[in-house]
């Protein structure tokens, strides 16, 4: 797998190259690396020193090498590729760290590579109390273009099961969490969202409309601990995010994150049954 380091002190573009002048250390420095600088006229460097947070230096291993003091962290990148930091200006960011640990089913076609999916993965994960995912998409349950809930418990049972669609305006709930959540076919609707029913027995079936009805099932799933939240958040790994939920817990893991880490390592995104690599 292709392994890139990707630098969350600032962007290449505002740094500078080494000055042989300079003669205050640097805070970290990272050497052997194959660097893209953004730069036109300089777009490859060796190295680089990081100082206050701020990359101060960018050029060959001889050069940034002498920006180094007695407590000085140098880290050896050992000819990886190193890229600015990505900032990303709309996202959910905590929604989006959270799948990266859940079933993945984007792109999915088939009732049962779904089923396979959630299957595999509520064996590997036997101590989670619910089976959460996203990415199922409406024309797999043509005609009628919404989900039902007695394909996730032909296969889980006895766990909750729950499941945003592709879009996050649908969810897939199984009997499960429907009883832990308490809804049932007496549940009313809640203004703006809806409990889909079987048009001639009015039981649920199982599929969840809009952000309304999502709220009384969400309320029954447990939230992650702050300590999880850190630990998803590096998992994921961005240099700088502007969060749509901006009142969100997200915020105080985001100002925890501010100062733990100046390099952060992680791989391209594979398939979903495997493991982001990290160092």
């Amino acid at each position: 797998m292709l392994r890139a380091l990707f630098i969350v002190a600032g962007l290449f573009c505002s740094s500078q190259l080494f000055a042989a002048g300079s003669t205050q250390s640097a805070d970290t420095i990272l050497l052997h690396g194959r660097i893209y600088t953004v730069d036109s006229q300089h777009p490859w460097a060796e190295a680089l020193a990081i100082r206050d947070g701020k990359i101060v230096a960018v050029g060959s291993d001889r050069e940034v090498g002498r920006l180094g003091g007695p407590s000085t962290q140098v880290i050896n990148a050992k000819g990886r590729l190193v890229l600015p930091g990505f900032t990303d200006c709309h996202t959910h960011f905590m929604e989006g760290s959270l799948l990266l640990q859940e079933i993945f089913l984007n792109g999915v076609k088939t009732i049962p590579e779904i089923q396979s999916r959630v299957k595999a993965y509520a064996a590997a994960h036997p101590n989670e109390s619910w089976l959460l995912g996203r990415g199922w998409s409406y024309p797999v349950f043509a005609p009628s273009g919404l989900p039902n809930k007695k394909y996730l418990d032909e296969i889980v049972p006895d766990r909750p099961v729950y499941l945003d669609g592709f879009d996050g305006h649908s969810w897939w709930a199984n009997s499960k969490a429907l009883e832990i959540a308490h809804i049932s076919k007496d549940t009313p609707d809640p203004p703006g969202g809806s409990f889909v029913r079987d048009p001639k027995t009015g039981e649920l079936t199982g599929a969840i409309k809009e952000d309304a009805a999502d709220a009384l099932i969400r309320r029954a799933i447990p939230e992650p601990s702050h300590e999880q939240k850190l630990k998803i958040l590096r998992f994921a790994s961005i240099s700088r995010t502007e969060s749509i939920r901006r009142k969100s817990a997200s915020n105080n893991c985001g100002r925890s994150l501010k100062h733990a880490t100046i390099i952060t390592t992680i791989g391209f995104p594979p398939e979903p049954s495997s493991s982001l690599w990290t160092e």
